[in-house]
């Protein structure tokens, strides 16, 4: 099975500017609807603003779907990617807290 590469950004201009499989596959869709788009998105590179396709498939690893290689990367401001894994509870391992959380000024 291929790899499943996740891209998050909070820089959408960044996003565009890869060349991926899936743009935003989530746009317009409840998260509770965007999530039954996973099957369709596995071993594709996509980009998301999706909090739920990112937890869903934590939920998958948790709860022992094999075979899953998946590997969220996050583009900074600066350019630079941080890659991130799940561990096999479904957790992220060593995420940048406070990615998907609403700032407020």
């Amino acid at each position: 099975m291929n790899k499943t590469i996740v891209y998050l950004s909070q820089d959408t201009d960044k996003l565009k500017a890869l060349e991926l499989d899936v743009y935003f596959p989530e746009s317009e869709l409840h998260p509770r609807e965007a999530v039954k788009l996973i099957p369709d998105l596995i071993g594709k590179s996509f980009c998301t603003h999706s909090q739920a396709i990112v937890n869903e498939f934590g939920h998958l690893i948790a709860n022992g779907v094999e075979s899953m290689d998946i590997e969220i990367r996050l583009i900074a401001e600066d350019g630079k990617i941080a890659k991130y894994k799940y561990d096999h509870n479904g957790y992220l391992m060593n995420w940048e807290l406070g990615f998907f959380e609403v700032l407020h000024q």
